[in-house]
């Protein structure tokens, strides 16, 4: 895992914690816009 290398003490804890939910809500964003995506395409061949 990269974000082991801001580990100092409480402040890299932090930071270790900011990293995490950045990348879990990248993750969310991701799968949300993926989604989207696919109904929109499934509704579009639906409608045609």
């Amino acid at each position: 895992m990269p974000y082991y290398i801001f580990d100092c003490g409480r402040d890299g804890d932090r930071v270790n914690f900011y990293v995490l939910l950045m990348a879990i809500l990248a993750q969310l964003v991701a799968h949300t816009s993926f989604n989207w995506a696919l109904r929109w395409i499934v509704s579009y061949f639906c409608n045609s």
